[in-house]
């Protein structure tokens, strides 16, 4: 989520603002899903009733890990396609110009 950063420092342009959104979207899915699912892990595991051990691998929540994923890849592609974000000039109270990336629909349809 971090790796936001290192694409807003160079000069701003629209490749810089899609590599923003992605790379906050992407880290954000993948740090909230895969602390998710090793909790449902831990959940599977003392749920258990029988005396027999239950045996979810790293690899069962990847399986499960990658459709989720998939998911916001696509969410993330159709968003660049449709719109993809421009770097715009936006003033401040002293008249001061800076460049920022755009918002639209598409930002506030995740929260």
């Amino acid at each position: 989520m971090y790796c936001e950063m290192a694409a807003i420092f160079p000069v701003l342009s629209m490749y810089s603002c899609i590599a923003t959104k992605w790379t906050r979207h992407m880290g954000f899915c993948l740090t909230y899903s895969a602390l998710l699912l090793k909790t449902w892990r831990v959940s599977l595991t003392y749920r258990v009733k029988s005396a027999h051990k239950l045996k979810l691998t790293d690899k069962q929540l990847l399986q499960w890990l990658f459709p989720i994923l998939l998911v916001m890849a696509i969410y993330l592609g159709t968003w660049t396609i449709s719109s993809p974000p421009e770097a715009v000039y936006i003033k401040d109270w002293d008249n001061l110009k800076f460049k920022q990336c755009d918002y639209n629909w598409w930002d506030h349809s995740l929260a």
